[in-house]
């Protein structure tokens, strides 16, 4: 194993294979991740993706499986609202009920990560409204150090429509400046990330490489990091006749945040790399990562892993795997 892929991916792939289009059972879907915690790629896997809303199915099994050290590592989906009043209803009730969850398996389990769709409203949603905003993500923090488990991080979906280019920094940027200006008035909230989604199970659910490339760029200007959900099943960009598209790849999202970071790349440079379809252009040795003349080292690799580009949600976990053997990279 190459340290350079190794610090790439490592944590990489948070499992989510209860949503589509795998849609697995709960139970089937926790047993997997058990499994995937004790298999030679281990080091791959990052959280499993829950819903809190179904927390509550997983106390009779976890009461067998969250014995097996070390703690089960959860990232909790809130539900999706309207409004910001229903947001915040919503909101605390999923805190509720992550509290319970922490008060059945104690140390067994960890929740530090919530993902969250920004209210609909345009006023928040793509921040049109910095004011606003700003006293909107107030209140969702307040909320955390009222009633969260001992550290969590938000991750904020806003929308993609027509507005994106305006809309993406905009989001951005005022995650960023709500973290800088409180990054000291909080114990339990630990700041927040932004959440892209990459993919879905029509064409419609991808976003264009640009809208990605945006979300990088503004991320690393913000200094802010992201996390990226659906769609990222295979290594390499590609057709998808499946779902009548391209699909992005994990190694074309990653390694281009990683690339942006050390080179300054812009959104246009960012673009070139996330369009590449070409395996053969993306390279590893034991102390870099590069994409045809660009390359990275292994300091700056994990430096953009742990402040920038975290990790990504994926029903499938053995599809990327087995890609990366098909590769010879693993």
């Amino acid at each position: 194993m190459k340290p350079a892929l190794r610090s790439l991916l490592s944590g990489i792939i948070d499992y989510a294979g209860i949503f589509p289009p795998a849609k697995l059972p709960l139970d089937e879907a926790i047993r997997n991740y058990a499994a995937y915690r004790r298999c030679g790629e281990q080091w791959m896997l990052g959280r499993f993706i829950c819903p809190a809303g179904r927390l509550e199915e997983l106390d009779a099994i976890g009461a067998e499986l969250f014995a097996e050290a070390p703690p089960f590592s959860f990232s909790i989906v809130g539900r999706p609202t309207n409004d910001e009043a229903s947001f915040l209803a919503a909101f605390d009730e999923d805190l509720a009920a992550i509290e319970r969850f922490r008060d059945t398996h104690g140390e067994r389990v960890v929740v530090d990560a919530f993902e969250v769709r920004l209210p609909a409203d345009p006023a928040i949603a793509r921040a049109e409204d910095a004011e606003r905003t700003g006293a909107f993500l107030t209140r969702v923090a307040e909320a955390v150090d009222r009633a969260g488990p001992p550290a969590l991080t938000l991750f904020y979906e806003g929308i993609l429509d027509d507005a994106w280019r305006d809309a993406i920094p905009a989001v951005v940027s005022a995650l960023a400046d709500h973290a800088e200006t409180h990054a000291m008035a909080y114990e339990r909230y630990t700041g927040a990330g932004y959440k892209i989604r990459t993919g879905g199970v029509e064409a419609s659910a991808f976003p264009s490489s640009e809208q990605v490339a945006t979300v990088i760029d503004a991320c690393r200007r913000a200094d802010l990091p992201f996390k990226a959900t659906a769609g990222l099943h295979h290594p390499i960009r590609h057709d998808a006749p499946s779902v009548g598209t391209k699909m992005h790849g994990f190694l074309n999202v990653f390694g281009a945040a990683t690339l942006a970071a050390r080179h300054s790349l812009d959104v246009d440079g960012l673009v070139e790399i996330l369009d590449d379809e070409v395996a053969a252009n993306f390279k590893v040795t034991d102390e870099r990562f590069a994409w045809r003349h660009l390359g990275v080292s292994l300091d700056t690799i994990e430096d953009v892993r742990d402040g920038l580009a975290l990790s990504y949600g994926s029903c499938s976990f053995d599809e990327p795997r087995d890609d990366l053997r098909a590769l010879r990279l693993l």
